[in-house]
């Protein structure tokens, strides 16, 4: 969990998934995410794949808002 000042509300957050346990981490966060068609995109050259996202935050709780925590 990385903590970030209340004002950062648009911070990009860049994941990069390593292993299957990172994977099981992102698929679960990632599980109600908005992703459009333009949004995904693989690169053959530098063999990624990447998506463009919205999520819902459905962790954030007044608990963690006050703590100031990003998941």
């Amino acid at each position: 969990m990385v903590k970030r000042k209340k004002d950062d509300e648009d911070i990009k957050l860049h994941l990069k998934i390593k292993d299957n346990k990172d994977l099981e981490v992102i698929s679960a966060l990632l599980q109600d995410a908005i992703v459009p068609v333009l949004g995904i995109i693989f690169s053959p050259k530098k063999k990624a794949f990447s998506l463009i996202l919205q999520r819902f935050r459905w962790e954030k709780t007044q608990e963690t808002e006050t703590k100031n925590f990003v998941f």
